[in-house]
């Protein structure tokens, strides 16, 4: 296999290759990349093409590779497999869980019911956690299926409180906007609340809503409908 290398030197670089892929420096097979990389903030980087056979994982275990076989036995279902991978995520935290599940269309809901003490899910910890397993089943139990399955993570039945709390507040954004006709953004939300809220403002005939940007980072628009016909009719 090829991997490319960079550092302030060439034993700078060597250093780089030998601690990423646990080989010595004195046993790489390298050559030198022509040119000077780098920018004004890093400086200039000279780099290595480096030559090596692929290890196998030191990490493997006989337990690692039966976790493995079984995830790829539920694999073939979408469901099955988002099921294996919830439960499997929420026992490494060392909670104990009963999870049930409800469909609906192309929706799945996993009812996570947190036995012994209660998780407060108002806390960002719980709240990332739920975000994070969810997003992880959503992308790897629906990878390479031609219909997608949406998978929906609940923690302690949240879900409601959640659903009655972004109607309160898509009405109070709803008005702002409208009374001050100017657009807002809403950053630094939940995934969950955000669509929550996306969908609560979906029927409002004045306003329109959409997301921008990525990840932790993205965020909720939200514009008077006028504004934005405004604008289309100043492009044409």
């Amino acid at each position: 296999m090829l991997k490319e290398f960079f550092g302030d030197n060439l034993q700078d670089a060597l250093s780089n290759a030998s601690n990423k892929l646990g080989i010595d420096k004195e046993e790489l097979s390298y050559s030198k990349l022509e040119g000077v990389f780098g920018s004004s903030l890093t400086g200039e980087k000279i780099g290595i093409l480096v030559t090596y056979e692929k290890q196998e994982s030191k990490n493997s275990s006989p337990a690692a590779d039966e976790l493995m076989a079984e995830f790829e036995k539920a694999r073939g279902d979408s469901k099955t497999s988002a099921l294996f991978m919830l439960e499997k995520i929420l026992s490494s935290t060392g909670r104990e869980v009963e999870i049930s599940t409800e469909e609906k269309d192309d929706t799945v809901l996993f009812s996570v019911d947190f036995k012994g003490e209660k998780p407060d899910t108002r806390r960002g910890d719980i709240r990332e956690l739920r975000g994070a397993v969810q997003y992880i089943i959503n992308r790897v139990a629906g990878e390479g299926k031609e219909k997608r399955t949406r998978f929906i993570v609940d923690f302690n039945g949240d879900l409601e409180e959640r659903k009655e709390r972004m109607k309160e507040i898509s009405g109070e954004l709803s008005a702002f906007v409208k009374r001050k006709a100017k657009p807002i953004q809403i950053g630094l939300m939940d995934s969950q609340d955000r669509r929550l809220l996306h969908l609560a403002l979906e029927g409002e005939k004045e306003i329109k809503t959409y997301s921008q940007g990525e990840g932790r980072f993205r965020v909720l628009c939200i514009e008077p409908r006028k504004r934005l016909e405004q604008g289309k009719e100043k492009e044409d």
